[in-house]
């Protein structure tokens, strides 16, 4: 009797063993999105958005939105400021250049030890050059995986 229950008792032990290494809930996007919202209307011009990485080239993150009311921009967790081109064109043509620039504190996130090293950010201040944004602000500091609520404010002028 005691040899037919010892392989379901070695099973259980193995089963819950594995168990106990899969419990790790590391999350599967370790980069922080800060939430841009528009205030006012709706942006019906096309919005791109890039920015220069450290190696001088650069990158696209927003590329060509249109009917624009927010949007998602990566952050970087090795430099206390991000630049960021705001380029607007408009249906008939024109463009603007914007360089908004958003500085902020790289806070450590600790997760697991079996996890990808994670950064939230605080924001400190945001400025803009205002050629075609008339005002920017910062709504909630604590950029963290919470998307739901928005960061940072934009208004556009008027055409």
């Amino acid at each position: 009797m005691i040899l037919r229950l010892l392989p379901m008792v070695a099973m259980a032990a193995t089963a819950m063993g594995f168990e106990g290494c899969s419990s790790i809930d590391c999350p599967l996007n370790s980069r922080t999105l800060c939430v841009y919202t528009l205030g006012g209307d709706t942006l019906t011009d096309t919005l791109t958005v890039s920015t220069t990485r450290r190696d001088g080239s650069d990158t696209v993150l927003l590329n060509r939105s249109a009917q624009t009311a927010q949007f998602e921009i990566p952050m970087s967790y090795g430099v206390d400021r991000d630049q960021l081109l705001f380029d607007r064109h408009n249906t008939d043509q024109t463009q603007t250049l914007d360089t908004v620039t958003v500085e902020k504190d790289n806070l450590t996130h600790f997760e697991a030890v079996d996890c990808n090293p994670v950064f939230f950010h605080t924001l400190k201040s945001v400025s803009t050059t205002h050629h075609g944004i008339d005002s920017i602000r910062i709504v909630n500091p604590n950029v963290t995986f919470d998307n739901s609520h928005a960061h940072i404010q934009i208004y556009f002028k008027k055409r």
